[in-house]
């Protein structure tokens, strides 16, 4: 999928964390969609996220996040994340669970925080494999 840009994630209601700093990537996929600029590193809560799916912000942009890192996949992963796209579902949201579970199902993910705490150490692991992977 190529680098994209992490700007941060804090999966809670209300207060700020610190955000994650990590590579970046403003090449644009071939389509038709303009190249967005970089965002500015800030937190985000699972509230503030979910306007980031692609629709219902105003530059269109899609923002995922893995294992609290949220990454920017507009420019690179629109044709992936984005409406009728194969992985559409995990767009404005945490996609973790999902990912940590090799389910593509929207159950999987939560419209709250999700602590994780019940994964095993093997989905652990495969959450840090796909946490490199958007890197």
């Amino acid at each position: 999928m190529g680098s994209v840009e992490v700007i941060g994630y804090r999966a809670s209601h209300k207060s700020p964390k610190s955000s994650f700093a990590g590579p970046t990537d403003s090449t644009e996929e071939k389509n038709d969609s303009p190249i967005l600029p970089k965002m500015k590193r800030q937190d985000f809560t699972v509230e503030d996220l979910a306007v980031y799916n692609g629709e219902a912000n105003e530059e269109k942009r899609i923002l995922v996040a893995v294992n609290q890192k949220v990454f920017d996949v507009t420019n690179k992963g629109r044709s992936m994340y984005g409406k009728g796209g194969p992985y559409a579902v995990f767009a404005g949201r945490d996609a973790s669970r999902a990912l940590a579970t090799f389910s593509l199902d929207s159950s999987a993910l939560k419209d709250t925080f999700d602590d994780l705490s019940d994964l095993n150490p093997k989905q652990l692991e495969s959450l840090r494999e796909w946490e490199l992977q958007f890197k």
